[in-house]
């Protein structure tokens, strides 16, 4: 959301490894569904056309992978609907999730 929404300058750095390929980032279709829903929050305010933009520029600046290949993380996310990031981040690791959502940045340990 930084990077695509809010333009923050803090995360120039990361837009441009981003841009220029010098970073994997990863998504599945479940993922792109989850930020689609995201973008089309009210409190957000983008339009249709604004919202497509930002899904067509991620796609083409993020790899692919099927949501089959997704295993289960270990870790449970405490907003279902972020589970799927973390579950992401543990099938491709090593990897790194960046994020700013204080719901998937808190975790309950799967014991």
């Amino acid at each position: 959301m930084d990077i695509f929404v809010f333009q923050d300058p803090a995360t120039a750095p990361l837009r441009e490894a981003l841009f220029s390929g010098e970073i994997d980032a990863v998504r599945a279709d479940i993922t792109l569904s989850e930020f689609a829903d995201v973008l089309s929050r009210e409190k957000f305010k983008l339009t249709a056309q604004q919202r497509d933009e930002i899904l067509v520029k991620w796609q083409s600046h993020s790899r692919a992978v099927t949501d089959s290949e997704i295993l289960g993380s270990p870790w449970k996310c405490k907003d279902r609907d972020d589970q799927i990031f973390l579950d992401l981040a543990y099938t491709l690791r090593p990897c790194y999730l960046l994020s700013k959502d204080l719901q998937e940045l808190s975790i309950v340990t799967g014991k």
